[in-house]
């Protein structure tokens, strides 16, 4: 794979909804990604989020009606 150019979607939880949920990895699922790219040869670009703080917030933001934009 790593001869090839390699297009990947971009995924992050960027939604109050959870859309993406299912995208995030956990920590073993990440290593096991860094395993395979150094195999490979291949480069993982990671973009961190605070995902459980993010939807813990968001949790707590529409329980108190806060769902409007501004």
């Amino acid at each position: 794979m790593s001869h090839r150019h390699v297009v990947s979607p971009h995924r992050f939880r960027s939604d109050a909804g959870g859309a993406y949920d299912d995208l995030v990895l956990n920590d073993r699922q990440l290593l096991e990604a860094f395993d395979v790219a150094r195999t490979e040869q291949a480069l993982v670009m990671v973009q961190c989020k605070g995902f459980d703080t993010i939807r813990f917030m968001t949790e707590r933001l529409e329980r108190a009606g806060k769902t409007e934009p501004f």
